[in-house]
């Protein structure tokens, strides 16, 4: 995973094309050592285009950890196949999903 910053908003980009349950614990390990000392985080999906539950349980699962702690994390740029699996659970009744980074930025920002 690739981490990026713009002003005070963490970006993470998941270098990896699918996440699904042989690649889930390399990064869920990532993803939550990234969470640990950030409050606001981008989860940039822009690279991923395949997930399956496993992968949508490790976001969940960090978007809970991360509002536990009074931070914020949404996502972005989540690829055709990806939305779907966003869409069919109604993943943003809990999350922020944006078309693109700068929008998830901004909306950080504020």
């Amino acid at each position: 995973m690739k981490l990026e910053e713009k002003q005070d908003v963490a970006i993470l980009v998941p270098e990896l094309r699918q996440i699904d349950v042989n690649n889930s614990p390399r990064f869920s390990s990532d993803l939550e050592a990234f969470l640990a000392d950030r409050n606001k985080v981008v989860l940039d999906l822009a690279n991923v285009n395949f997930m399956d539950s496993t992968g949508l349980g490790i976001i969940v699962s960090a978007l809970r950890t991360i509002n536990e702690k009074k931070g914020r994390m949404v996502l972005c740029q989540a690829m055709p196949a990806v939305k779907v699996l966003f869409d069919m659970v109604r993943l943003s009744q809990i999350a922020s999903i944006y078309t693109t980074r700068d929008e998830a930025v901004e909306a950080l920002s504020r």
